[in-house]
Parts: structure tokens; C-alpha cells; sequence
């Protein structure tokens, strides 16, 4: 605990970000360094009773007046990792007070899983003492409404980040994100939290990949506010484009509905600039499209439906609607001004005589139609 504390105190904002997020500089990361402030790095401890977390505070030179509250999400995550009933986990979270560079408040934030002495808890405490998986890193966001919220994730996303899990803790009124950090991280910690006060668990849905509406993204609510309802309906666009480029690519050929397949290695198939197709996969997620796990990522049966050779597929109709129907829409503005069809006015002829002109597109018209 004391070398966790003496990190924390340590730590620039802005420099510690850049360090997590190889890559992210110049106004993205000023824009981050607005939103969300360094708050806190998590160690997990396995005291045997209360007086020994106490004992090992007061010697890390941390307050042992922190008060201790139920850890929701940890208790959650280590109950699932060894396939225990989460009520039999005694799991507490402190969090005392240190301060930065410039005096600001930060924490240790201190998961206490109480290990009596010979109980069956303890070679569980020594795999997660040897592994860590609870050490992280932790920003809190200055402003959580919805919209500050997507666009933290999704700058966090861009830059390689993955998503790891999260929750809602009510004895806090909070909600975490977690991130496994890239590959890349400049830190020793593996793991990222983002910590929003409050109840944010329609976001939290988004980054866990639950089931979406149809349209491709998670409905807001009709008591959320008509700005994030608005960016909702905006982004429509986003959904069609990364639906027909995972058409276009074959993606859903390279891979298997039961099998993860590396992202590394799609890209190979597939012919794409590794990154970038990680992010696309990191939005097919998000859509229900394909699933990721622990040894890749896996086609779900929505995306199998824009495999060329599946019994109903729908490849030929996201290749009509990602292409030229998507270029005409464009025009929509001159069809309501002037009466005269986006598809005329783009290529200067209604869309039967111009697919006669192209054999191939019209096949692909035919075949989105049948």
C-alpha cells in the first residue's frame, strides 16, 4: 500500500494520461485533461479482520479513519473469476485521502477481502495477490452527464483501450467503467477505471455490449434529455457505414460464430490496417454484431447474416444501403427542395436505368431485394 500511495502522490493528470493512452496528444488530450482529473490507484489487500487492515493502513502512512463501505463490483468480479456466491465474499472499499503535486485531493482506493486464517479464501488470495487483477488506475469524470460520458469511452476506445467490465455501486451512487489499457500502456497498471458519480447504467450498458435496439445502438429512455436523445438519432449514419464496411471486408467469411479469432489475425485475412480494423470491431461489438472474449473475437448470429454464403443473407442489402442509396440519401436537402430525386440528381438518372448500366450492381439489387 505505501508504494501505491507514493504513486499516487506523484502523478501529473495530463502526463499519466498520455502514459496509459500512448498515442493521445495535442487538443484530444487537453480535451481529456479537461473531463476527467487522476483520482485514485486500487490495490486489493486480504486482511484477516478489520483491525489488521487498520494496522497495515496506519503503517502505509494512510489515515485509518477511511470509512468502509461495500465493494459492489469487486466482490461481483471475484465471485465470477472463481465461480463463488458473491455472499460469501466479505469485500470492503476505503478509500483514504493523499494529496498530489499541487495539494489536490486524491486516494488510495483500498479493496479489503477478509481472508480468516485457514479458511478456503486463502489460495484465492494468493492468485490475485500474484495477478493483480483489481490494480488499476482511476480517473474521476469532472462533468458525468451521457454525452461527456460516450465521448470519454470513446477517445479511451480509439486509442486501444479495451472495455473490462463495470458497475453501479448504490451505496455510493456511482458508476464505474473499466478498461483493460493497450498493449502499449507506458504504466505498469493493465487495468483503467473511469468513475462517474451517480447512476449512469444505460452508458454502462453501451460499454458492457448488452443487446441494442434495432437501429444499432442502446434506445435512451424517453425521461433522458432530448440532447443525448438527438445524438442517439445522429449517429444513425455511423451504424450503416460500419455495417456495410464489415460487408465489404468479408469480415464476417474470416470468422467463426463459435471460435474467437485475434484481431491481428483478422486483419491479415482481411486486408486491413490492424487499428483501425480493431476499432471497427470495437463498434461491431458494441452493435451486437460480433462478440469479443478472452481469445478474440467471435461473429454473433446477427452478423452471420451478412456472411455471402448464409441462407438468408443480408450482405447485398448493407452494400445497397452503405452505398449507393446511402450517396443519394445525401441529397435528401435538393429532393425536398426541388422535387427531383436524390438518385437522379447524383447520377443523373433514376436508379433502374442506372443499375441496367452496371451488371454487377444490379445483380446486387436484385439480390437485396429478393
Amino acid at each position: 500500500m505505501s508504494a501505491t500511495a507514493g504513486f499516487v502522490r506523484e502523478q501529473d493528470t495530463s502526463v499519466l494520461l498520455s502514459r496509459v493512452l500512448p498515442g493521445l496528444d495535442g487538443p484530444e488530450l487537453r480535451a481529456l485533461t479537461d473531463q476527467c482529473r487522476f483520482a485514485h490507484a486500487a490495490v486489493l489487500v486480504f486482511p484477516p479482520d478489520e483491525h489488521a487492515l487498520r494496522t497495515d493502513l496506519a503503517a502505509s502512512g494512510l489515515s485509518t479513519d477511511a470509512q468502509a463501505q461495500p465493494s459492489v463490483v469487486v466482490r461481483e468480479r471475484l465471485a465470477s473469476r472463481h465461480r463463488l456466491d458473491p455472499a460469501e465474499l466479505d469485500v470492503r472499499i476505503l478509500r483514504p485521502v493523499v494529496r498530489g503535486p499541487a495539494g489536490e485531493r486524491r486516494a488510495v482506493e483500498v479493496f479489503a477481502l477478509t481472508v480468516p486464517p485457514g479458511s478456503g479464501l486463502t489460495l484465492i488470495a494468493a492468485e490475485e495477490r500474484a495477478l493483480e487483477h483489481e490494480a488499476h488506475l482511476a480517473f474521476d469524470v469532472v462533468r458525468p452527464d451521457p454525452l461527456v460520458l460516450r465521448g470519454l469511452l470513446a477517445s479511451f476506445a480509439r486509442h486501444g483501450a479495451a472495455a473490462d467490465g463495470g458497475g453501479y455501486n448504490p451505496h455510493e451512487d456511482g458508476t464505474v467503467f473499466y478498461f483493460t489499457a493497450p498493449a502499449d500502456t507506458k504504466t505498469a497498471y493493465r487495468r483503467v477505471e473511469l468513475y462517474a458519480g451517480g447512476d449512469h447504467r444505460d452508458v454502462l450498458s453501451e460499454h458492457l455490449g448488452r443487446p441494442l435496439a434495432a437501429a444499432g445502438h442502446p434506445r435512451p429512455a424517453a425521461d433522458q434529455q432530448p440532447a443525448e436523445t438527438l445524438l442517439w438519432l445522429l449517429t444513425g449514419a455511423w451504424t450503416t457505414q460500419a455495417l456495410a464496411a464489415c460487408a465489404r471486408l468479408r469480415l464476417p467469411e474470416a470468422m467463426d460464430r463459435h471460435t474467437g479469432t485475434d484481431g491481428s489475425a483478422l486483419a491479415r485475412a482481411v486486408g486491413a490496417d490492424p487499428q483501425s480494423l480493431a476499432t471497427l470491431l470495437r463498434y461491431l461489438a458494441m452493435l451486437g454484431v460480433v462478440s469479443e472474449g478472452p481469445d478474440g473475437f467471435r461473429l454473433t448470429g446477427v452478423g452471420a447474416l451478412l456472411d455471402a454464403e448464409a441462407p438468408g443473407s443480408m450482405r447485398p442489402l448493407a452494400l445497397m444501403y452503405g452505398g449507393p442509396f446511402y450517396q443519394s440519401f445525401a441529397h435528401l436537402t435538393h429532393t425536398v427542395r426541388s422535387g427531383q430525386p436524390g438518385f437522379e440528381h447524383l447520377y443523373g438518372e433514376n436508379h433502374f436505368d442506372h443499375f441496367a448500366r452496371d451488371p454487377e450492381l444490379a445483380t446486387q439489387f436484385d439480390r437485396s431485394m429478393a
